[in-house]
């Protein structure tokens, strides 16, 4: 048996090749399956052992089949080449967008990539300017003008304040007697822990004057007046214990120059607001109220709180008061009668904040302001206390 070709191939251009004898081998596969008497189409080896892709029927009638086979190879070159042209395109379209990118976006993407770096920068010194300029204001006066609450403009208003005010008892003679180094770290060291309690109890700190500090309660933020009162109260207090600590701070640095304060404190209608002029002005108070206060710390003894008598009346229900001697104010027409600050009244609370006071006894524990590890010296503390009192406790007769 022999295959027999019909029509030129191109590979021997376009020439009809000679018959050639039928392989039952591996190869020729397409032309068997046909003189088997089935049709259809397959990819298999032709009998030059090449993959072709061939379709296959059987003639009955001649005794016969008939192949036309394709190599499987020039079927799939267009699409190489199709595939191999779409790459080089896609590639070079890529190449194109990134020469683009680099010589048109790539300055603006840097442009953004500067503009921001200098925003930052922009920011950071601002933050830092802004936390220098809040040195020379009060922490609610700053916080109001930045949260827009207030505007830095000439004006005021009247209102019901609490204003103290405190000195260094013999700053004049102090300033004779120290060394210029002494003196500059005991005012700052002074200023700076006094400005901590004002801060920490809500006060406004209008100013130093020399040695001494001006606060006000009231205004910015208010609680109403009897408790801006109070607070400004409590915050003597505080400070007073404070300078007893500095004191004992002092010693240890070989310092032991004698350090008290006066404190006096009054209660009234201010004016209140910026004053001054458009190119410098300065948020303070100016009244009779404050003027009051000036006189009571003149005539407070060292260490002592006098208060006013609208003072006492906000203020009598929380601390322990006691009237002093009646004096006569410069520039008020009738005598002022101060009450002197003892502490807080006696209380009977046994939750975390304990007051007690007697003459000669004052007992002050806040739980919540005691650190877990120190709490059991605290107990020390008071152990130690009551032996000292069980020890020198007269025999009942």
């Amino acid at each position: 048996m022999k295959t027999v070709f019909l029509l030129p191939t191109r590979k021997l251009n376009f020439e009809i090749p000679p018959p050639v004898p039928l392989d039952f081998g591996d190869k020729n596969i397409p032309m068997k399956l046909a003189l088997s008497g089935t049709s259809g189409s397959i990819t298999a080896m032709d009998h030059n052992g090449v993959e072709v892709l061939a379709a296959y029927e059987y003639l009955p009638f001649l005794e016969m089949g008939l192949v036309a086979q394709m190599d499987l190879s020039e079927i799939q070159q267009p699409f190489l080449h199709a595939a191999l042209y779409t790459s080089i395109v896609a590639w070079l379209a890529i190449l194109i967008g990134a020469v683009l990118n680099i010589r048109l976006v790539g300055p603006l993407i840097n442009s953004i990539i500067q503009a921001h770096k200098q925003i930052k920068e922009s920011e950071s010194r601002l933050e830092d300017l802004s936390t220098q300029l809040s040195r020379y204001l009060s922490p609610q006066i700053y916080q109001s003008i930045f949260e827009g609450k207030k505007s830095a403009r000439i004006g005021s208003h009247r209102k019901k304040l609490t204003v103290f005010l405190s000195d260094i008892v013999g700053f004049t003679s102090m300033t004779d007697s120290m060394e210029p180094e002494d003196l500059s770290f005991h005012l700052n060291a002074y200023l700076n822990r006094m400005s901590e309690v004002v801060i920490k109890h809500g006060g406004t700190l209008d100013k130093f004057i020399g040695d001494a500090v001006l606060v006000f309660f009231g205004d910015p933020e208010t609680d109403g007046p009897a408790k801006d009162a109070e607070r400004c109260v409590a915050m003597a207090m505080e400070m007073r214990k404070a300078i007893e600590e500095l004191k004992e701070e002092w010693k240890l640095r070989g310092i032991s120059h004698d350090f008290s304060v006066r404190m006096g404190i009054a209660s009234g209608f201010c004016t209140v607001g910026n004053f001054g002029s458009e190119q410098r002005m300065e948020y303070t108070i100016i009244g009779n109220t404050v003027n009051l206060a000036s006189r009571l710390e003149s005539a407070a003894q060292p260490g002592e709180i006098l208060i006013s008598a609208d003072t006492k009346t906000l203020v009598e229900k929380t601390f322990l008061l006691e009237e002093v001697d009646a004096i006569q104010v410069k520039g008020f027409a009738r005598e002022v009668t101060p009450c002197r600050v003892l502490g807080h009244r006696q209380t009977e609370t046994t939750g975390p904040d304990m007051r007690y006071l007697e003459p000669g006894f004052e007992l002050n524990i806040n739980l919540n302001e005691v650190p877990a590890d120190q709490q059991d010296e605290l107990l020390h503390k008071l152990q130690h206390a009551i032996s000292i009192i069980e020890e020198q406790k007269r025999p009942e007769e």
